[in-house]
């Protein structure tokens, strides 16, 4: 019952894609903010970058269930499970290069007031290796159709015949 509900089958479509859209979005928030107080200097920016890092966090982990919902149903010893397994290994780096990211603006002498150069780089590596974690997960969907679940809604769709 509980995968069930993590792969959205009440509401009729996959979760995981729908709960991914927050880390991402703050995730790419978080490096425009980096790159606009490199630019300026102005530590606005800087702890609107420190707190997008910690929602997307947060955001990641309540999606990361949803998408795990959907990885135990791939075959085994399948294209799509060897490429979902990379999607999910991708992922997984992408929050500890964040969570990092994150702690060490948290211990920094300035707090979430200024961003370093490697924090910077953390902030430009987590991009990328979230970028290509997202291909993987659009591939699932659209060449493997992980997620996809057409032949229930079919089912469900066609009229039953009178006895």
């Amino acid at each position: 019952m509980l995968k069930k509900f993590l792969q959205g089958r009440a509401l009729n479509h996959p979760l995981h894609p729908m709960l991914v859209h927050l880390p991402v979005g703050l995730w790419v928030a978080s490096l425009i903010f980096d790159a606009l107080y490199l630019v300026n200097g102005n530590s606005f920016f800087a702890v609107v970058s420190y707190y997008s890092i910690l929602i997307g966090i947060v955001g990641a982990l309540v999606a990361a269930p949803a998408g795990f919902a959907e990885y135990v149903d791939i075959p085994k010893n399948s294209p799509a499970k060897q490429m979902a397994t990379v999607h999910f290994s991708l992922n997984i780096l992408a929050i500890a290069l964040y969570a990092s990211n994150f702690f060490a603006r948290s211990v920094s002498l300035f707090g979430a007031e200024t961003v370093s150069g490697p924090q910077f780089l953390l902030t430009l590596v987590g991009i990328t290796v979230l970028g290509i974690a997202g291909y993987f997960g659009g591939l699932l969907v659209y060449r493997y159709g992980v997620g996809l679940r057409l032949e229930e809604q079919k089912r469900e769709e066609t009229p039953k015949k009178a006895a």
